[in-house]
């Protein structure tokens, strides 16, 4: 009878350093991430229902592009990046476009038709491309069609349009090579630029919540071991007694 009262003792002295020592901090942590993890969840699956939506949309925009891949395999014209700065208040605007050619053949005979609705162009060139020189008969034009030789394999040209204020209302690529036509018009410029942007954010943060689970999960780890330790410890002062 003396030694179980021994050991309902320990097991009281035990009970009074959890409520008293380090264990409560680790209780209050577990509680914690138990709450976020919890919280967490919903947020995660929130993220992944956007970035799921936005591969639909994504897929719908691009099942174009990919029949024509299918059709043409070793060719594949296409837009890349695209600047268009603000106006500025001095001086008239420069559009620069790039038209990649991303696949394993070389593009011949490549035809860029520009239509800048209510623009007119100043002056335009190509870059690292051999095409129809500007002359002042393009000067004040809304339409007009510039013949590029030839596009190597994954090479870009680029194009650079001066204009009074930046905007265009349609731009199209047609090659020797290809039988369909590809086409960027000014709202569909503005949708990829803010899709760009929506990725880019979505991007960050997912990072910012891996990094967060790595900090959630290293603190679990560590109030495992300590449970684990002061438990040992009590098992070892019930040994001890006995």
């Amino acid at each position: 009878m003396k030694e179980f009262d021994e050991e309902i003792n320990i097991v009281q002295n035990f009970i009074k350093r959890f409520l008293k020592g380090k264990l409560v901090v680790t209780a209050v942590m577990i509680l914690l991430i138990v709450i976020f993890i919890w919280k967490n969840s919903a947020f995660i699956t929130d993220i992944n229902l956007t970035i799921s939506n936005k591969k639909t949309i994504n897929n719908d925009d691009n099942s174009t592009q990919i029949e024509e891949k299918k059709k043409n395999l070793d060719y594949n014209l296409d837009f890349g990046d695209i600047i268009i700065p603000p106006k500025p208040d001095s001086f008239p605007s420069t559009m620069v476009f790039e038209i990649k050619n991303s696949g394993n053949a070389i593009l011949k005979n490549v035809n860029i038709g520009v239509n800048l609705g209510s623009e007119k162009v100043i002056k335009y060139d190509i870059v690292d491309g051999k095409s129809t020189p500007y002359t002042d008969k393009y000067r004040g034009k809304s339409i007009f069609n510039i013949n590029v030789e030839e596009i190597q394999p994954k090479n870009s040209i680029y194009l650079h349009i001066v204009v009074e204020s930046p905007i265009f209302k349609k731009i199209i690529l047609n090659s020797d090579n290809l039988r369909i036509t590809k086409e960027l018009e000014y709202k569909n410029y503005i949708l990829r630029k803010d899709d760009n942007n929506d990725a880019n954010l979505d991007g960050l943060t997912k990072y910012v919540t891996y990094l967060f689970d790595i900090l959630i999960g290293t603190i679990l780890i560590g109030a495992i071991l300590v449970v684990v330790v002061f438990t040992r410890e009590a098992i070892r002062e019930l040994r001890q007694k006995d």
